[in-house]
């Protein structure tokens, strides 16, 4: 049986990777990473340390969840042929908001065994940089839910974190359907690359204007 460890990356700064699986990144044959877009690549790149990215697969399909299948599937048929254990890097935490390492549980049982390295997720770095403290009250919803309205339900009473807003594109879907039930001029809070020293970006705006911040990008949550 073949082993895939699935490490995830933290939120963006080194002092966020686990030591434990930056030993492993500059030990490990076969390193794959879900996406070169993440703040830490470049460091990996300084350390020395090589890997394959899964971008390619974003370029040829047309959804989401076609290139997420698509990772798994060449996941399980490298780990089953691959006599080591295989790296699968992720951003955040391997099982926050990472759909490819659901799949990859789900379709490894009885085939592949697969290991899991926590790291600290992008909620955590959210939670830290605005002062939340989730057990409050917080509900978390991806972005990507938000832009099909028919299929969501939240309640404008409690506090709301949605990730991935990562496209100006996405930001004016998600303002629509916020805006059947929030004022127009509700005030909302941007956060960027939370948990990346020097890097981060809070603003608080009105509602109608989360479409019109140019600064969006994959490591925006609202």
């Amino acid at each position: 049986m073949g082993k895939i460890t699935v490490a995830g990356l933290g939120p963006g700064g080194m002092e966020h990777l686990p030591l434990r699986t930056f030993e492993l990144l500059r030990s490990a044959p076969t390193i794959y990473l879900r996406t070169e877009k993440h703040p830490l690549v470049n460091e990996l790149r300084n350390q020395g340390i090589c890997f394959e990215s899964f971008d390619r697969f974003y370029e040829q399909e047309d959804s989401f969840e076609e290139v997420y299948q698509n990772i798994v599937r060449f996941l399980i048929e490298k780990a089953a042929a691959c006599p080591d254990r295989i790296v699968y890097a992720v951003p955040g935490h391997p099982m926050v908001a990472e759909r490819t390492v659901e799949l990859l549980l789900e379709s490894a049982k009885g085939v592949i065994e697969v290991e899991i390295l926590p790291a600290m997720s992008c909620l955590d770095a959210v939670y830290a940089t605005l002062g939340i403290d989730p057990t409050k009250g917080l509900q978390i919803i991806d972005c990507l839910e938000l832009t099909e309205p028919d299929t969501v339900r939240f309640n404008p009473s409690v506090p709301m974190l949605c990730t991935q807003l990562y496209h100006k594109r996405i930001a004016s879907e998600v303002k629509l359907t916020l805006m059947e039930v929030y004022p127009d001029d509700h005030q909302v809070v941007l956060v960027r690359r939370a948990g990346v020293a020097g890097e981060e970006r809070v603003e608080s705006l009105p509602l109608y204007q989360l479409d019109r911040q140019n600064w969006i990008d994959y490591l925006t949550s609202l």
